[in-house]
């Protein structure tokens, strides 16, 4: 499979609109192999929130808050030195009020980046905001996942 499959196509452009700010990339179903190759095709580097920050604090990960959550991913920018994609955000997401968890949706487009960052939603993806920095993916024809690729996450 190539990087040039057209579900990618409203992504790139999407991000090509916003080389200093965020993009959430809504999906219908959780698709950690689907993330992987966002980042692939963009050229960004891939942070698996979960496993990065979440899963060191154990029962305290509800703790992190989301504002630690972003000095982090721009804490990952500067390492990788380039933009991101942000995988698994949502697990922390789940923690927090809804209030809480749609406005720091509603702000992270807005907010100045120093590269691309691209938070794939899926279980929140009803709840990002109608702005500019939402590319909806949920009525693209993607590829499908393999059965290996199912085991492996």
């Amino acid at each position: 499979m190539t990087d040039d499959t057209p579900w990618l196509a409203p992504l790139r452009d999407a991000v090509a609109a916003r080389p200093a700010g965020a993009t959430l990339a809504l999906l219908a179903d959780y698709r950690p192999d689907l993330a992987r190759q966002m980042a692939h095709a963009l050229g960004l580097g891939f942070v698996d929130c979960r496993q990065a920050w979440l899963s060191a604090l154990g029962w305290q990960a509800h703790t992190l808050g989301l504002e630690t959550l972003t000095e982090r991913l721009r804490e990952a920018m500067d390492a990788e030195g380039r933009g991101l994609v942000a995988f698994n955000s949502e697990a922390l997401l789940a923690t927090k009020p809804a209030a809480e968890r749609r406005a720091w949706l509603a702000g992270l487009p807005a907010r100045a980046w120093p590269a691309p960052l691209v938070l794939p939603l899926t279980v929140y993806a009803d709840e990002a905001p109608e702005v500019a920095g939402v590319c909806d993916l949920r009525g693209m024809d993607l590829p499908e996942q393999s059965f290996l690729n199912r085991l492996a996450f």
